[in-house]
């Protein structure tokens, strides 16, 4: 439409394989993954129309297998997720836009498996919380912007037992 190149993909006997990329209209990057036999392999890049990296994850056999980061305009952190066989599988934390720490979590195998905390934007803890294998375990505790313990609560097995 304006001249701009709008895609540029590899091949191999009829199947994608290699580098595959997307522009913007203006003529910026889009995204930029690698294919293997069909599938997506190795790491995946998509950018904001001013060129700014907006996520970057890895794949393995089609599936997410790694580290991703997303990245606000600012090129600010949003959010960094590990993968394994295409679940989150360890640490995933979450950011404000100033870079403040959201949301820290821990999963196993695609399931909330220990600790999960949240914060206020300035900083403050918000809640506590614990799991296992998916369900509720452990102590819970959610706290008042100015810091002040709300409510505290124990669970086993998904249950509330006190």
């Amino acid at each position: 439409k304006n001249g701009q190149l709008k895609t540029k993909d590899t091949y191999k006997e009829g199947k994608k394989d290699g580098v595959w990329e997307r522009y913007h209209e203006n003529g910026q990057l889009d995204t930029k993954e690698t294919y293997k036999d069909r599938e997506r392999d190795g790491v995946r890049e998509e950018y904001y129309e001013n060129g700014q990296l907006d996520r970057k994850e890895t794949y393995k056999d089609g599936e997410r297998d790694g580290l991703e980061e997303k990245f606000f305009e600012n090129g600010k952190l949003s959010k960094k997720v590990t993968w394994k066989d295409g679940n989150q599988d360890g640490v995933r934390e979450e950011y404000y836009k100033d870079g403040q720490l959201m949301s820290k979590q821990t999963h196993k195998e695609g399931k909330k498996n220990g600790f999960w905390e949240a914060y206020y934007e300035d900083g403050q803890l918000m809640n506590k919380e614990t799991y296992k294998d998916g369900e509720k375990d452990g102590v819970w505790e959610t706290y008042w912007e100015n810091g002040k313990l709300d409510r505290k609560d124990t669970y086993k097995d998904g249950r509330m037992v006190n």
